[in-house]
């Protein structure tokens, strides 16, 4: 009696389920990228400004804050809803083609955010004098491997989804 109740515990669970496809993985890891973004404040771009030095005469350059993923409404409402698109991808693992339009949608908000924060730091430090550049931080790096885990979920999607068709056709 138990052997069987155990047998078909296994084998119920030998289907395939949320947490054995490799781009439930992908996700998870994009989200928790996304996660540590917003929530560590980590800084996506940083600038840097010219100021001249009283003593030496010279221009010194100086670092101001970097621009965090909520620092404006739009970003922070952005970050929502790309999480959600994320979130919604991995709980949709049985309805694939949704799942594939899902994470091809927060790809492209991902990158919207990326060009708006940048246009957005530019507008809030164009009124410096002189301004010396702009330079990515780290927090960009972690928007890029973000978009690279969910173009490897969307390839795994995809791979799936041939895959189950392929049966339907042998059927």
């Amino acid at each position: 009696m138990k052997n069987s109740i155990l047998a078909e515990i296994l084998l119920s669970c030998g289907e395939k389920t949320m947490w054995q496809r490799i781009q439930t993985l992908w996700l998870v890891l994009s989200v928790g990228c996304m996660l540590f973004v917003q929530l560590g404040q980590v800084p996506l771009w940083r600038w840097s400004v010219a100021s001249e030095s009283a003593t030496a005469g010279t221009l010194q350059e100086e670092w101001l804050e970097g621009v965090v993923m909520g620092s404006s409404v739009l970003t922070a409402l952005l970050w929502w809803v790309i999480l959600l698109l994320l979130v919604g991808a991995l709980m949709s693992f049985r309805r694939r083609p949704l799942q594939m339009l899902l994470v091809r949608w927060a790809i492209v908000m991902t990158l919207f955010v990326v060009l708006f924060t940048a246009y957005y730091a530019y507008l809030r430090y164009a009124d410096y004098e002189v301004l010396v550049g702009m330079r990515p931080s780290w927090g960009l790096a972690l928007l890029a491997l973000s978009v690279v885990f969910d173009y490897l979920a969307l390839r795994n999607i995809r791979r799936d989804e041939e895959l189950v068709r392929s049966a339907d056709r042998l059927r």
